[in-house]
């Protein structure tokens, strides 16, 4: 169940998601992270948040993914520079730990609520 999603290995998906990640820099580390790390991590994570549920793993890697993958959309689109940028940083700060043990998922949301603020706060 974990090894496939849709057709898809764990091994591909899980490199779907680092390559994404891999394009910008997890604030605590000097540089980004290489895709294989990014991908190992978010299994070890979902594996130790989850050691007896085999669903819930699966749901917290497809989710991790989805956050990393947004992430590294937002990094290289519309939070490349600017207020966004500042925006995405922060959530980052937040929700990226010690990077082995970021939540890309809490990372992603993190962001929409504080652009969706933010888009407010200029309408005001």
């Amino acid at each position: 169940m974990l090894a496939e999603f849709g057709g898809m290995s764990m091994q591909k998906l899980l490199a779907a998601c680092a390559i994404s990640a891999a394009f910008f820099t997890i604030p605590a580390l000097a540089q980004p992270a290489a895709a294989e790390d990014v991908g190992d991590w978010i299994k070890q994570r979902c594996t130790s948040e989850w050691p007896a549920d085999y669903s819930m793993q699966v749901f917290c890697i497809r989710k991790q993914i989805e956050g990393a993958q947004e992430v590294g959309r937002l990094a290289r689109g519309e939070a490349s520079n600017g207020d966004l940028r500042g925006i995405l940083s922060t959530c980052l700060s937040e929700w990226g730990g010690d990077a082995k043990n970021a939540d890309w998922r809490m990372i992603s949301y993190c962001y929409r609520k504080q652009r969706e603020a933010w888009q407010t706060m200029k309408k005001l």
